[in-house]
């Protein structure tokens, strides 16, 4: 997982909000205080089935919410007692 947001950040579309050096910086973060987490479920719920992991992961890991962009995960809401959110709907409720 952490090795595709790496790739993700390198493309062109949004390479203009990631430095290298900033992606360096998470990463060093990261390896100190994530917890990593073993996916063990099978889910099969998103549309695009390439996302499946993440909501799988998301359960797994008994995450509250799974931030994204992705419209294909916003449809879905939730899985499981995961909220499905943009960015900008979590900030705006936690405020």
């Amino acid at each position: 997982m952490l090795n595709e947001f790496i790739h993700v950040t390198q493309r062109p579309k949004f390479k203009k909000f990631f430095k290298q050096k900033d992606v360096q910086v998470l990463m060093d973060v990261l390896d100190t205080h994530a917890e990593l987490i073993t996916i063990t479920s099978n889910i099969e719920k998103c549309r695009d089935s390439k996302d499946n992991v993440l909501l799988s992961l998301a359960v797994d890991g008994k995450a509250d919410y799974l931030l994204t962009g992705d419209k294909d995960l916003l449809e879905l809401d939730n899985i499981g007692s995961t909220k499905i959110q943009t960015i900008a709907d979590f900030l705006n409720r936690s405020k």
